[in-house]
């Protein structure tokens, strides 16, 4: 079923109507994005940091990231349906948009992140698209429990994985499109949902309309767009953005639960966010007045939430506790400030690190890697301070 190849599609042209979704097809139109574009096909689209300044990232500055060239069209998904079936199913089973909507609708607020993210910062360097800090966002995402749609075609007792098949696909037909998958585990967990809704709308055409996964706490290469097809799987999906791309040493980074059925005897597959924090309103270099200096950021995690964020002022020799903000969850971003007082004007080595709840932190040394993934040390800033 997921070996099965989907037919070429026109190239969209990412234009005024790009973040638009559903609406393109009515002839709306929607403001060009702020976002940076890293790679033009495929499409890698980076979000400036001040997108970070509130808990919910806006649509219009979503990062945006395609593993293939080829992008569905509007009008391409307007007969969309999602089959699910495979080895592991009981039955096949094809439901329709109106179908999906029919089953309990469930909430959440979750951050998107690709792997990865700071990769143009990696020690040594790491080939890929070389995002900068802005590969991510955090949104209020409505949809239905994936577990919901695969019991509806019945789940067999040895199935392992459940793998996910987008839309969008190579320039070549011959080639697979996108496929990606979960543990069965993962799959059935209540928190994995098929999202139809994006911060209160229909999902943007470039943010996976009309139905996309989202596996909070994983990275975003799980979060398949324009999702099609759904197969529950007896053996582990044997694909390249499986087996040979996403992969890290093996133990670099500690996961809660690991992937066994993806796992080889030197590599793991990308899975868990790790612990991360990021200064929003201030960039290295900066020159600032002391005077009502609040430093500002966000912290977030694979899911066991943000316990703390420390500010060093001096390099890393002293720490002070920030202020955190709500908490939306523990898969959100949780905001934080840092009122600067009780120094004289002059160089400031600004320096932050976070703490998760699972006990993680941010550490000094970089975690290197082939892929360039996850890159999470500590954030330094260097400011000039003025009275």
């Amino acid at each position: 079923m997921i070996g099965a190849r989907i037919r070429r599609r026109q190239m969209l042209q990412v234009g005024i109507a790009a973040l638009a979704g559903p609406s393109v097809a009515r002839g709306q139109a929607a403001d060009l994005p702020a976002l940076i574009r890293r790679t033009a096909s495929p499409l890698a689209l980076e979000a400036p940091i001040d997108s970070f300044n509130t808990p919910i990232t806006a649509v219009e500055r979503f990062f945006v990231r395609y593993n293939l060239p080829i992008i569905p069209t509007a009008a391409d998904l307007q007969s969309w349906s999602l089959k699910i079936g495979g080895d592991g199913a009981e039955r096949n089973v094809t439901l329709s948009l109106d179908d999906l909507r029919g089953l309990p609708m469930r909430e959440m607020v979750a951050v998107c992140q690709c792997a990865g993210n700071r990769r143009a910062m990696a020690m040594p360097p790491a080939p890929g698209v070389q995002w900068g800090d802005g590969a991510m966002g955090c949104a209020r995402w409505r949809g239905v429990r994936l577990r919901d749609v695969l019991l509806k075609a019945g789940v067999k007792s040895d199935t392992v994985e459940v793998a996910m098949l987008g839309a969008d696909s190579a320039r070549n037909p011959d080639l697979a499109p996108y496929a990606k998958s979960l543990p069965l585990e993962r799959a059935m967990d209540a928190g994995t949902l098929i999202a139809l809704e994006m911060n209160g709308a229909p999902l943007p055409l470039l943010h996976g309309f009309p139905a996309r996964i989202i596996r909070p706490g994983w990275a975003g290469t799980y979060w398949v767009k324009h999702l099609t097809q759904l197969e529950l799987r007896r053996k582990p999906l044997d694909t390249p953005f499986m087996t040979t791309e996403y992969r890290l040493p093996r133990g670099l980074f500690p996961v809660d639960r690991p992937f066994v059925t993806q796992e080889d005897g030197q590599t793991s597959p990308v899975t868990e966010l790790v612990i991360n924090s990021l200064v929003t309103n201030l960039v290295s270099g900066d020159t600032v007045k002391l005077a009502g200096l609040v430093v500002q950021g966000v912290a977030w995690d694979g899911g066991s939430g943000v316990q703390s964020v420390e500010v060093s002022l001096d390099g890393g020799t002293h720490w002070k506790t920030a202020l955190l903000g709500p908490d939306a969850g523990r898969f959100a971003f949780r905001l934080w400030r840092f009122p600067v007082l009780g120094i004289r004007p002059g160089a400031l080595k600004l320096v932050v690190r976070a703490t998760g709840n699972d006990g993680q932190v941010q550490g000094e040394r970089t975690r290197a890697n082939p892929g360039g993934f996850f890159l999470n040390t500590t954030q330094k800033l260097n400011l000039v301070t003025t009275a």
